[in-house]
């Protein structure tokens, strides 16, 4: 997995689901993580404000799908998720709607911090064990650097030294190859650990990768209403607040 996403700030997502004959709505505040701590989901909900089954449905929702970023539709990570709100009709509200709230809602919020410049993209660095014969040392030392590693240690073991390194996902493949045509293939790499970190040149890698999560209809931001019985309504994601019924919090 060369790229993840994350996020800067705290943000309140909030998605609405409701078609003709459904109804839900799911309120969930987004939070930094702390670094390599993947996605912490917590329910925060007040009592008596959901049925414990959609409470379970939607937590469920987000345990179990991969959620994905808005700048390159990579996974997100580094994040915790609370259910904070929602509301509910009994005759209206099905299951099938509290799943579509809820990722609305994570996507919903998402957008909201791309507005700010406050959704990062995460790339991989490899921590890696290399073994090579020592008369090789400073020529693989200025490699490493070519591909924006840097050496951890390095230490002597009968004529051949071991490094420890680290590499950005990315360059290791370009790495290897010359290392190859180096060492006449005479080394040994083992990967030991891959950590995310904030990537260089962030617009570089959204122009490349050329995502726009407006056009994404599978990961909407997008509500979905249905005012007076009337057709459904698309309304966007920046307009969502406007038709919900549980009050949206003060962050």
């Amino acid at each position: 997995m060369e790229y993840c996403e994350t996020i800067t700030e705290k943000i309140e997502g909030v998605g609405f689901y409701s078609p003709s004959g459904h109804f839900s709505e799911v309120h969930l505040l987004l939070e930094p993580g702390s670094p390599n701590s993947g996605i912490r989901l917590e329910n925060k909900i007040p009592h008596g404000l959901l049925d414990k089954k959609w409470q379970k449905q939607i937590m469920t929702v987000l345990k179990s799908n991969k959620l994905l970023g808005v700048l390159t539709n990579s996974p997100l990570t580094d994040i915790k998720i609370t259910l904070i709100g929602g509301s509910q009709q009994t005759k209206y509200s099905h299951a099938s709607d509290y799943r579509n709230a809820a990722l609305r809602a994570v996507r919903q919020g998402l957008m909201k911090l791309r507005a700010r410049n406050a959704v990062k993209i995460l790339s991989a660095f490899n921590k890696v064990e290399l073994e090579v014969e020592e008369r090789h040392y400073s020529q693989i030392v200025a490699l490493i650097g070519q591909n924006r590693g840097n050496v951890l240690a390095a230490m002597d073991k009968n004529k051949k030294i071991k490094m420890n390194i680290t590499m950005p996902e990315e360059n290791l493949s370009s790495f290897e190859k010359k290392l190859r045509l180096l060492t006449n293939d005479d080394y040994q790499l083992t990967i030991i650990k891959q950590e995310f970190v904030f990537a260089h040149h962030q617009q570089r890698i959204i122009d490349q990768v050329a995502y726009n999560p407006e056009k994404d209809l599978e990961n909407s931001a997008n509500a979905v209403s249905c005012p007076h019985a009337s057709d459904d309504l698309i309304v966007p994601w920046n307009k969502v607040e406007q038709i919900v019924f549980y009050p949206m919090s003060k962050i």
